[in-house]
């Protein structure tokens, strides 16, 4: 329990504020619409966290986030454009500087600078064996041999710490969500974003040779280190980002010794902060999810990545045939990751790279 000093005009009081009791609470605080009450819980946190090196991010304005001061050291992960130079302007919006914004989508998640001026996003994993699951696939993921390979596009664990009965992980802060990719103020190509979605796939395919089934592999859960924007200087990019795949709360992990038969999964997907809530799960449903059934919950990662890109035409009939069939209904008929893998490959490989280096189309939302 802690206590925590609230101040209302001349009176001071002292109420006593309890972390979370689990994930659900975490995520969404009850009766907490100005985010006032996150605020308070990561603020009893704060001093175990600089007592391991840690600064939070300042809360700029409700639920955004800016660093402790405008000094910025590159950790690897986040990479600004230069054509844009180092302010916004009413030319566009400058990377550099979205680099020093986050934006708290709910209280799971608190931006941090480490010691050595590196950011990072610390994230509650688990509470006591809530979540414990999360934990393990990300060790799965991020630690021994695994960690190394070139198409693991999982994101890294810096370090995990526990206190009390919460399990926090410590990731790097990624530069920007595939999210923004297109449709909105980044002049991406047809080029940077097939290269984008074939690192998306390939992230797929490798946590399924693994044994891992995301189950919310919707494009917002995809980070990428910058946006190329070759279409803002009209030339092919020559450095490439590199995609990673967060959030892992509703994976599942098949260990080897399981019949591919039995890799299966029933209801709606859940795990960590996600309830097993049908009418509370506001992701889109594909057609094996609306009954009781079994069903392949890699298969289910391969249409949640390609519906999520519904909006995204290439004009390119061998690239968005290869999108729209990773979109089959009939679960049984649609494409593995790898073989949407080697089909996407296969077609751009064919093209010339110039004949990319031109902008998408993106359906105007109903």
């Amino acid at each position: 329990m802690l206590t925590v000093l609230r101040t209302t005009g001349d009176n001071q009081r002292e109420e006593c504020l309890k972390l979370p009791a689990d994930l659900f609470v975490w995520r969404t605080p009850e009766n907490d619409p100005t985010g006032e009450l996150e605020e308070s819980i990561w603020h009893e946190l704060r001093c175990f966290f600089e007592s391991r090196g840690y600064t939070y991010w300042a809360v700029a304005w409700h639920r955004l986030h800016g660093p402790p001061d405008k000094k910025i050291v590159c950790n690897g992960f986040g990479y600004a454009s230069l054509q844009r130079g180092w302010k916004s302007d009413t030319t566009g919006v400058s990377s550099y500087e979205k680099l020093l914004e986050y934006q708290r989508v709910n209280a799971l998640c608190w931006p941090a600078r480490a010691a050595d001026g590196r950011d990072v996003v610390i994230r509650v994993l688990a509470v006591g064996s809530h979540g414990r699951s999360h934990v393990e696939i990300l060790k799965l993921l991020s630690r021994n041999h695994y960690s190394v390979i070139d198409r693991n596009h999982a994101i890294p664990v810096l370090e995990i710490l526990d206190y009390q009965d919460v399990t926090f992980g410590i990731v790097p802060k990624i530069g920007f969500s595939m999210f923004g990719a297109y449709g909105l103020w980044a002049e991406n190509s047809v080029g940077d974003l097939v290269d984008m979605i074939m690192q998306c796939i390939e992230a797929l395919d490798f946590i399924h040779y693994v044994g891992v089934a995301h189950k919310d592999a919707f494009k917002d859960n995809f980070l990428v280190q910058f946006y190329p924007e070759s279409l803002s200087h009209n030339r092919i990019a020559i450095t490439r980002p590199r995609v990673y795949l967060n959030d892992f709360e509703t994976a599942v992990y098949f260990p080897p010794e399981v019949p591919v038969e039995n890799r299966v999964c029933v209801g709606i997907p859940s795990g960590g902060s996600w309830r097993a809530d049908a009418k509370e799960y506001g992701r889109i449903k594909p057609p094996e999810l609306l009954s009781d059934a079994p069903y392949d919950p890699f298969k289910l990662d391969v249409w949640q990545l390609a519906i999520s890109f519904v909006d995204l035409t290439t004009t390119i009939p061998s690239i968005d045939s290869v999108m729209e069939a990773m979109r089959c209904p009939e679960a049984s008929s649609r494409m593995s990751s790898r073989e949407a893998l080697a089909k996407l490959v296969e077609a751009v490989a064919l093209l010339p790279p110039q004949s990319l280096l031109i902008p998408p189309v993106v359906a105007v939302p109903k």
